[in-house]
């Protein structure tokens, strides 16, 4: 599939915004408790996660330039930790976690591997899983990695065919990160989180990385074995979105999977609206522990 430049831009104009909520000063962002959090070892690589919550496990996986902080930011957490145990975990290149250089570190079984690792760790046999956009594409990749690990999948807004993930990582792994930057300030503006130190902390942060997390999964087609899989899946998806033609037809590949259409919803407000998606979440959630 090939990434129309309109696309291309508003994936940039995403990445930025993935920077801009896990930059947000503390003054800015919600208080919140001090949570259960810590490193799970997978190869080396150290990958960092939170735990929120009672109830039967639900990892939460962010989307590109994002990390645990949107999950608060955008409400989940306070809809969902009544009534399970969040496992937020900041992807590979992203957040807390390391964020290493070499492109093999970033293969879709070994980001996969990561989360499995999170689980080990934290002594959890099988967890329901949601991710949205780069998350949703680990999601695909835990599908045919790690499916024993999973009672249900929410997929938020991405495909697990192979995808390009156009003009702004390959122009991030060029060195031309500058010329994104140059939107940051007009977008953070309508997010109404705008404050000068982001500049600085944007300057600051490991662009190369989240590219590289971002080719690794979507270089890779996660299409296999899916169409045999029994496993409740839940498409998660705004009608304005760029992946929603794409995401339509998978509901005849998938035995078991359910579209969830947002009706007037982008991409990013798809995430970000939290009051539409989460009413699809939480009854897709509730239909699965009742089978």
């Amino acid at each position: 599939m090939h990434t129309p430049e309109p696309f291309a831009f508003f994936l940039s104009i995403l990445f930025l915004a993935g920077l801009l909520m896990s930059c947000v000063s503390p003054a800015s962002a919600p208080a919140q408790d001090v949570l259960p959090s810590g490193f799970a070892d997978h190869d080396g690589v150290r990958i960092y996660y939170e735990v929120e919550g009672n109830g039967p496990p639900l990892v939460l996986v962010h989307w590109a330039g994002g990390s645990t902080a949107d999950w608060h930011m955008f409400g989940y957490v306070d809809a969902l930790k009544e009534d399970y145990q969040l496992i937020m975990v900041d992807m590979r290149g992203h957040g807390r976690s390391d964020k290493p250089h070499d492109p093999t570190a970033y293969a879709a079984e070994v980001q996969a591997g990561d989360i499995v690792a999170v689980l080990d760790l934290l002594g959890i046999d099988k967890a329901h899983y949601f991710g949205y956009s780069l998350g949703a594409r680990l999601g695909w990749a835990l599908a045919k990695y790690a499916p024993e690990r999973f009672h249900s999948f929410v997929i938020g807004g991405h495909i697990p065919t192979v995808w390009d993930d156009g003009a702004w990582a390959t122009q991030v792994l060029g060195g031309g990160a500058e010329t994104l930057a140059h939107n940051v300030e007009d977008f953070a503006k309508v997010l109404n989180v705008w404050h000068p130190e982001i500049f600085s902390t944007y300057a600051s942060a490991d662009l190369e990385a989240v590219a590289l997390a971002s080719r690794g999964l979507n270089s890779e087609d996660l299409t296999t074995a899916l169409a045999t899989t029994e496993m409740p899946v839940l498409l998660l998806v705004g009608t304005k979105d760029p992946f929603y033609p794409d995401m339509i037809p998978l509901t005849r590949i998938l035995p078991n999977a359910t579209l969830a259409a947002m009706p007037g919803l982008d991409h990013a407000q798809g995430f970000m609206l939290s009051e539409q998606a989460l009413p699809h979440i939480t009854g897709f959630l509730t239909q699965v522990g009742q089978q």
